[in-house]
């Protein structure tokens, strides 16, 4: 149970506090969780997807209005000291063991799979953004998860494959930041694991059928879609061809 504790200046609860780390985004505010050790402690090694760290190990929750959010990151946490890579991916390709092995010390520290850059994604399909605070909130994640870096280092900001939307706006708007994008090369195999591990989420059959044929209430029951664009194009009508579609989605944006 949440109680609220007290209003605090976003300046210095959040800039010169390495343990307050973004959390997640809504449509209304931006949440950051107060952790016992800075994100650079939390690499991929241990702890290969960031948001679950998140949660079990938060102390502390904050919100922040969205436009305040990113009149903050842009004024008070640009620029990026260091430098910056964005890893996309295809599903099931073993990105996560490829960034645990690049692993140079506290140099190079990898930002696995945070849940914001998806929650942007999928808002941006749902037309719930415009294109400039669409972009806003795009380019003050970067600022604020490289808020603590020094000039030295390389944070390597790994997402799931749905990230891949993302790169040609981050290209525009952060063209310093370097873009990687892993794929496996045996398709039928890649297509198997991620049917497997699909199957093992009870309640796929109901999320398939419902946001094919009654979009609202799947969207009231299941929150946002992933990979809205294409699921809208195809309407999936089974497990195989949903694991299809979000397979295949990354590679149309190269």
């Amino acid at each position: 149970m949440w109680l609220h504790d007290k209003f605090s200046d976003a300046e210095k609860l959040l800039k010169y506090n390495p343990n307050w780390v973004l959390y997640t985004i809504s449509e209304r505010y931006v949440y950051f969780t107060l952790l016992p050790k800075p994100i650079s402690e939390y690499n991929v090694k241990n702890a290969p997807f960031i948001f679950v760290k998140l949660f079990t190990d938060a102390r502390q929750l904050a919100r922040m209005p969205i436009k305040d959010f990113f009149t903050f990151a842009c004024h008070s946490l640009a620029p990026m000291k260091g430098k910056v890579v964005f890893f996309t991916n295809c599903p099931r390709s073993g990105s996560t063991l490829i960034t645990q092995m690049v692993r140079l010390g506290q140099q190079a520290v990898t930002i696995a799979e945070p849940m914001t850059f998806t929650n942007l994604v999928m808002m941006y399909d749902e037309n719930i953004l415009s294109l400039d605070l669409f972009n806003a909130i795009l380019r003050s994640l970067f600022y604020t998860y490289c808020k603590d870096m020094t000039e030295d280092q390389i944070y390597i900001m790994k997402t799931p494959s749905e990230g891949a939307v993302l790169v040609g706006h981050i290209h525009k708007l952060l063209p310093e930041i370097i873009h990687i994008f892993q794929f496996r090369e045996n398709v039928e195999k890649v297509l198997i694991s991620s049917y497997k591990m699909m199957q093992e989420y009870d309640n796929w059959e109901a999320y398939v059928y419902l946001n094919t044929n009654f979009p609202k209430l799947g969207k009231w029951l299941f929150g946002y879609q992933y990979e809205k664009r294409t699921t809208d194009k195809v309407k999936p009508q089974g497990l195989l061809e949903l694991t299809m579609v979000i397979f295949g989605a990354p590679y149309s944006f190269f």
